[in-house]
């Protein structure tokens, strides 16, 4: 599971950067009323959460994946009701502590769950595919 989540986070580190990047670009275009420290916190904060989120998500899923069709099916399911209350709940926690920058933590959430949801998914379905080749191979 340790070789997966490593995996995940070499394949991931580009869209961890280029996240920051244009959100450092989005703050300089538009100059929003909050100072550039408590967007940078937020900025890292949610990206390293994403990030470390997926990865640990993208490795119990391609572990599941291993095991058979059905047991991933019923697993993953699971696995992603799981992550969805777990954004939910960071989600809350951030908006209650931080009501004054809802709308920079909302774009900057929304933004981070997208790539990292359709990157996620794909390289779960590129890892299961080569998986499943590699078992009827040596059969």
């Amino acid at each position: 599971m340790l070789d997966n989540i490593l995996f995940f986070f070499r394949k991931a580190l580009w869209i961890f950067f280029i996240l920051i990047i244009s959100f450092f670009a989005f703050y300089y275009i538009i100059r929003p009323l909050q100072p550039i420290l408590s967007y940078t916190f937020l900025v890292l904060l949610v990206s390293t959460f994403f990030y470390v989120t997926s990865s640990f998500f993208y490795a119990i899923s391609v572990r599941l994946g291993s095991v058979s069709a059905a047991k991933f099916i019923n697993g993953y399911m699971i696995v992603s009701i799981t992550k969805l209350l777990i954004y939910l709940v960071f989600l809350l926690i951030f908006l209650f502590l931080y009501k004054q920058y809802i709308k920079s933590f909302l774009l900057i959430f929304i933004i981070n769950y997208i790539a990292y949801t359709i990157f996620e998914i794909t390289l779960v379905v590129k890892t299961l595919k080569n998986l499943q080749k590699s078992q009827t191979n040596s059969k």
